[in-house]
């Protein structure tokens, strides 16, 4: 044991005076041992002499990690206005008592006047205070002993040490706390201002990139999406953050998150759909049933024709095909509707879904002056349902036509009829000069 060490540890004062007479120096004495000894006096002299009691922030662990010192406590709190090191090793000592819960300690600091509004380093951390800031940045200093008790989930230390609006960032409270209580309490005295900032930190929080901080749920964020603040963010930069930590959270959380922000009380539409937009976000949203994937026209063509097949079934049970083919060319339409109590419009719609041809405009005109006209014979309902003909054309018995028979048969009937209509043959007149 070196001899300027002994006389502290065994309390004999009157040998370290001797030592002193003989030329000591006091500098060989570490902080911890002099500030272990629970003598004022003592620490009056060192400090009279210029020995700094805050080197390597021993006083603060003393302080911070105990509460038998009271004689050390008296002495801070006597000299804490004179020199700012020694207030800042006490706002240091409230730091650890507020993180480790103790509400003793933090009682005894701010009878000693430590300031829980004050940011203070955490030795803990082993961030340097002599760092330089990188360009743009303000320096850090470290966390106030409000900010540790929010993040730490202490609501009542929070409310102990009292959160002031004047004083404190309570949007820098509402990013870091992972309790929705503390999110309720401050929401009492100020609302949260800038909510793109609380958010894309909740949610960095909330993509389980640190598995040993523990299990966070969602309801910290419902409970901030619950101040009565409308979200509103115009900035894409800002948005691309925030939707890169949701892409990395899990999929019960992102629908719990993503269902709470369709509310356009609780997020403005247009920072919703930005927010959401890309192909990634969507691909999860569909996954999770939020999204509807996108129709294809192909797809649409097929619900066209599943609509219109479907439309024919009904049609074909409410009407019988060959009667409504007589009706319609026997008389007008108009009439024949009146029969079945539906209007003209109607009645033509019901035609062209089963395949029933009607007569052309000016048929009735020309049969009443004696003029030839012609009536196409009734297709089949099956193929035409999907593609109805614009106009009536003359078709031409099956047994007529000496075609391959395939799929498309129906189809390519027609059109052989169309075009030997055009030309003025027949097909029976060319088989019998063969």
């Amino acid at each position: 044991m070196h001899r300027s060490i002994w006389p502290f540890r065994s309390r004999r004062w009157d040998l370290f005076d001797l030592l002193l007479e003989w030329g000591g120096d006091l500098k060989s004495v570490d902080v911890y041992t002099v500030l272990d000894t629970y003598n004022v006096e003592l620490y009056e002299r060192f400090r009279a002499a210029g020995y700094d009691l805050t080197e390597r922030h021993e006083m603060a662990s003393i302080l911070g990690h105990g509460t038998r010192n009271r004689p050390l406590l008296g002495f801070v709190k006597r000299h804490r206005s004179e020199e700012p090191k020694i207030q800042q090793e006490l706002n240091i000592a409230l730091g650890y008592h507020v993180r480790a819960g103790n509400e003793r300690g933090i009682n005894l600091c701010l009878w000693a006047g430590a300031d829980p509004h004050a940011p203070a380093p955490n030795p803990a951390l082993g961030i340097s205070e002599d760092a330089d800031p990188e360009d743009g940045e303000e320096r850090f200093i470290g966390w106030s002993a409000i900010e540790e008790a929010a993040s730490h989930g202490h609501l009542p230390i929070l409310r102990r040490l009292g959160p002031d609006p004047a004083r404190d960032d309570f949007d820098s409270l509402y990013q870091w706390t992972r309790s929705e209580s503390i999110v309720a309490f401050l929401a009492t005295m100020r609302r949260p201002r800038d909510l793109t900032r609380i958010l894309a930190s909740q949610f960095w929080w909330l993509g389980d990139r640190f598995p040993s901080a523990g299990y966070r749920s969602t309801r910290t964020i419902e409970a901030v999406l619950g101040c009565g603040v409308r979200w509103e963010e115009t900035d894409p930069g800002r948005l691309t953050g925030i939707r890169r930590s949701l892409l990395n959270v899990a999929n019960d959380h992102l629908k719990t998150i993503a269902i709470r922000l369709g509310r356009p009380e609780i997020c403005a539409p247009e920072t919703y759909h930005e927010l959401l937009r890309t192909p990634g976000m969507q691909e999860r949203l569909r996954a999770l049933g939020l999204v509807k994937k996108p129709v294809t026209e192909r797809e649409k063509r097929q619900v066209e024709r599943e609509r219109r097949a479907e439309e024919a079934a009904r049609l074909m049970r409410e009407f019988d095909r060959g009667a409504l083919y007589d009706q319609v060319w026997s008389r007008a339409v108009q009439e024949v509707a009146k029969g079945y109590g539906i209007s003209g419009v109607r009645l033509g719609k019901v035609c062209r879904a089963l395949n029933i041809p009607v007569p052309p405009r000016g048929y009735w005109a020309r049969v009443r002056s004696g003029a030839a006209v012609r009536k196409p014979a009734l297709p089949s309902p099956g193929w035409a349902s999907s593609h109805p003909p614009a106009s009536p054309v003359p078709v031409v018995a099956s047994d007529q036509v000496d075609l391959p028979r395939c799929r498309h048969w129906p189809a390519c009937a027609a059109r052989v009829a169309v075009s030997v209509a055009t030309l003025g043959y027949r097909f029976s007149s060319r088989q019998s000069a063969s």
